[in-house]
């Protein structure tokens, strides 16, 4: 037998919005942020594995916590 008392009263949904301007009830120009275009995801990406980490890796870490620059006696 189903009950008649189980009704919904609230649904909670959290989307990111691929154009939020769409959405005119949950997008706010003037409090919140603007995502990125799913379009520019792979360009992103392709910076930060390309760009970015590879330099990350190569950056020396101050290990000592001597605050003294440790990069000017580095050997190359």
């Amino acid at each position: 037998m189903e009950s008649r008392n189980n009704l919904i009263e609230y649904i909670d949904i959290q989307l990111i919005a691929e154009d939020p301007t769409e959405i005119i009830m949950c997008y706010d120009p003037n409090e919140d942020e603007y995502p990125i275009p799913g379009a520019m995801w792979a360009t992103i990406k392709q910076l930060i594995f390309t760009r970015d980490i590879p330099t990350m890796i190569q950056m020396p870490s101050d290990t000592t916590n001597d605050s003294n620059d440790d990069t000017q006696n580095r050997s190359k």
